[in-house]
């Protein structure tokens, strides 16, 4: 959407698309259909079976975690499996495994984990590596974050357990969020949204030391990414509030404002668009459950013209981590 774009044709597209996913992840333009943007667009990644056997399993592995199930944890685990801290330190084979998280769960109390797969390979036949961030939070509030690598090993009976994970040196952090952003713990995750041809898809995790909100999204028409995008959520203690910072693949930018107002977060967002236009509109999250919230868009203005408002809709949490 370049500069030769003029203002009645960012009107037509941001009244018949609404602002609809675009919005949803922090940016306040339209999101212009496949057939009108008159470009090639990159299309979506295949899903590799490889990748989809290691975030299956990763996901069984995180339920079993967060449930504090020690035996659940164990299934997932090679007899002689090895995990080494990142500082060196190895538990190896299961009866060590298991006294270690039971001795783990115990001192961190209300603990969740989180796993964001960002590789998976096979080097040989019947290994796979799973590289990924982990982060666990404490009482909703985030604790520790850091990279990891695990090697899948495939048994006789085809199944697939872990032979080692590997914290990685230097990457972790172990602090409270200093300021008010952990309110917005429950975010962090994968999420999806759909509305007719359009998909869009988000991946949210802590900065190190907890500071920041890192959110990235992707938008696909009709199965071809269409936009790509990065926001960053923060606390601002010059004004005392919590602010984001929105950059998309087309050129715009976007600094919203968030409030909690009636049990949603409420975000006060305005645009300047690659057009030279600007927009803006009050975007609403309103947690449903661990696993859905609810999104609308209201107040909604390109340069100056009032749009229809939007929703609510239903996100979910995409357990895939695609």
């Amino acid at each position: 959407m370049g500069e030769s774009r003029s203002k009645t044709s960012w009107l037509r597209l941001a009244a018949r698309h609404g602002l609809m996913l675009t919005a949803l992840f922090g940016v306040v333009h339209a999101a212009t259909a496949q057939e009108e943007k008159g470009a090639t667009t990159e299309a979506s990644e295949p899903k590799s079976p490889q990748a989809e056997t290691v975030r299956k399993h990763l996901t069984s592995y995180v339920d079993a975690y967060n449930a504090k199930d020690v035996d659940k944890l164990m299934e997932h685990w090679h007899d002689d499996g090895v995990h080494t801290d990142a500082d060196g330190g190895k538990t190896v084979g299961k009866e060590a495994l298991a006294a270690r998280l039971k001795t783990l769960f115990k001192a961190q109390g209300d603990a969740k984990l989180d796993l964001m797969v960002t590789s998976v390979s096979a080097p040989v036949a019947d290994v796979l590596i799973s590289d990924g961030i982990a982060m666990v939070s404490v009482n909703g509030r985030p604790h520790m974050e850091g990279h990891f690598s695990a090697v899948w090993a495939k048994g006789t009976d085809g199944t697939w357990k872990l032979a080692s994970v590997r914290e990685l040196p230097g990457s972790g952090s172990d602090s409270e969020t200093p300021n008010e952003v952990g309110a917005l713990a429950w975010m962090v995750g994968n999420w999806s949204g759909e509305d007719g041809k359009m998909t869009a898809r988000l991946w949210c995790h802590w900065s190190i030391n907890g500071h920041f909100l890192i959110r990235r999204f992707s938008m696909y028409y009709d199965g071809q990414k269409v936009m790509e995008g990065l926001e960053l959520i923060g606390w601002d203690a010059a004004e005392e509030e919590i602010h984001s910072w929105s950059f998309d693949s087309e050129g715009g930018v976007t600094q919203g404002v968030w409030k909690n107002r009636d049990d949603a977060w409420h975000v006060n967002a305005h645009a300047s668009l690659a057009s030279g236009d600007k927009a803006s509109a009050i975007h609403v999250y309103k947690a449903i459950d661990d696993n859905s919230f609810e999104w609308s868009s209201i107040s909604r203005e390109v340069d100056g013209q009032l749009l229809p408002d939007i929703g609510p809709m239903t996100v979910v949490r995409d357990a895939s981590g695609q």
